[in-house]
């Protein structure tokens, strides 16, 4: 039972870095033109690249503090329903220091995810930016 639940998280957590690659990469191209400004105006590459580091930061923060107390009230719920149903008594397993797992993680994916995006942005030429439709 657990190994299935630890496949479908797998799933789900895989299907997050997808849906955040997909956010970045569309964030990416709807933002070239003002990719090439900050870079005709001087901005380096490392300064684009904190640009989009932060906004994927950011949207990872953000799926964790939702995805965390979503996750325990789930947990609960699931508990109670067994019980309920199966008249089966499970215990409520829920670690503090899944917590900081759970945030190392889910940084650490967002930031290997969001790797090609922010390549495509950091190499992107002002001109060609600029002239981009």
């Amino acid at each position: 039972m657990t190994t299935t639940l630890a496949l479908v998280g797998l799933l789900v957590v895989a299907i997050g870095m997808a849906g955040l690659a997909n956010a970045l990469t569309m964030s990416v191209l709807e933002r070239t033109r003002e990719i090439g400004i900050l870079r005709s105006i001087g901005a380096h590459a490392r300064d684009i690249r904190r640009i989009f580091a932060a906004e994927t930061l950011t949207l990872a923060a953000a799926g964790w503090l939702i995805g965390i107390p979503v996750g325990y009230l789930l947990d609960r719920f699931l508990v109670w329903m067994v019980k309920q149903v199966a008249n089966v008594n499970l215990t409520l397993a829920f670690p503090p220091w899944n917590l900081a797992l759970a945030l190392v993680g889910t940084i650490l994916l967002a930031l290997l995810i969001t790797l090609v995006p922010i390549r495509r942005a950091v190499r992107l030429r002002p001109g060609a930016a600029l002239r981009y439709a």
